[in-house]
């Protein structure tokens, strides 16, 4: 599913804190499982952005 928000919701396929915000606010996953992914975004960060 993170990889589904990722490509669904950015250009970079890089998701972040405010990539799963968004997700939630627009109500087309399943608010429980974002909350988990977002849990693995803040304990293990977001990858680095290409440059």
């Amino acid at each position: 599913m993170a990889h589904e928000v990722a490509g669904a919701l950015t250009r970079d396929g890089v998701l972040d804190a405010a990539v799963v915000g968004r997700a939630v606010a627009l109500g087309r996953w399943d608010a429980q499982r974002l909350k988990q992914v977002w849990h693995c975004v803040a304990r293990f960060g977001s990858p680095p952005r290409p440059a």
